[in-house]
């Protein structure tokens, strides 16, 4: 459970809701919501702090929001996880992926808040910020593929993740989920063939 006044926006992490059975807490291990805290208070703080320029620059000069935010929050969160790495800590990928949806959040806001983003309703904003996940997830995996960094762990989180945000989409699933699905997606996806049919 995430403290009071740990974050400006706190979010109740809750691991694996989908997965587990019924009678099984849903709440996150300490260890976990220890990640999700860490990489949600520093990704906020590269977000507000001297690199908000940058990042405006980058939303602004994106195709749509969906892509910008998609590619500054899995750079963002991406450069969290390797600075833990160098400390010696390893940030469960399902902490990472709650945090990400943050970052994604704290993305929309800076951009609306100076003018970068602007949109005709509130559905199409979320429909922005669902596609922007989805995008994310699909530059944070092209990346470690290239690096060579996906792990078993990793890539099953991401596939969860995108497979619960793709049946949020049904039965009008968008282009963007059918190709993150197909990229991600066992055992014919392009991640898994990449890495050896992991």
């Amino acid at each position: 459970m995430i403290l009071p006044g740990k974050t400006d926006n706190p979010r109740r992490f809750e691991n694996g809701e989908e997965q587990m059975p019924e009678n099984e807490s849903m709440e996150a291990t300490p260890e976990e919501q220890e990640d999700y805290d860490l990489l949600s208070i520093r990704g906020r703080k590269m977000i507000f702090g001297p690199a908000k320029d940058d990042i405006l620059a980058m939303l602004g000069s994106s195709e749509t929001p969906a892509k910008g935010m998609g590619q500054a929050a899995s750079m963002i969160i991406k450069s969290l996880i390797q600075s833990a790495k160098q400390s010696g800590r390893e940030i469960s990928p399902d902490a990472a992926l709650e945090a990400a949806l943050d970052v994604v959040d704290d993305l929309n806001e800076l951009a609306k808040a100076n003018n970068v983003f602007s949109y005709d309703s509130p559905k199409d904003e979320e429909q922005e910020l669902a596609d922007s996940v989805l995008w994310g997830v699909k530059y944070y995996g092209d990346g470690m593929v290239n690096s060579g960094e996906l792990t078993p762990e990793i890539q099953e989180a991401a596939n969860q993740e995108v497979q619960r945000a793709m049946a949020e989409e049904q039965p009008k699933q968008t282009p963007i989920a059918a190709g993150v699905g197909q990229a991600m997606g066992p055992p014919g996806g392009m991640i898994n063939n990449a890495m050896g049919g992991m």
